[in-house]
């Protein structure tokens, strides 16, 4: 079994931060107040065991100028599958 073989099952860590950094700028610019990343960690829990992945986000708290955010990725069979914490500068 090749190299190969092991990437077609499995979803590179760069796609799911590309992913959760897309839900963070989503959630974040909810409000009309443009908001950039200061500082981004994601923790990987499990490879994703389903077909697709689900990204879950939330604003722990939006303040004047800073704001912090954790984005929860899970697959379509329920695996917690990383987790994205973001703190942003919000102007």
């Amino acid at each position: 079994r090749g190299l190969g073989d092991v990437y077609k099952r499995q979803v590179m860590g760069g796609a799911m931060f590309t992913l959760a950094d897309f839900t963070m700028a989503i959630i974040s610019n909810m409000d009309n107040k443009p908001t950039v990343a200061i500082d981004c960690t994601i923790r990987f829990f499990s490879p994703a065991k389903g077909e697709k992945l689900i990204a879950t986000g939330s604003a722990n708290k939006a303040g004047r100028t800073v704001g912090f955010y954790t984005v929860d990725i899970t697959d379509d069979l329920g695996t917690n599958v990383a987790q994205f914490v973001c703190t942003a500068h919000r102007s």
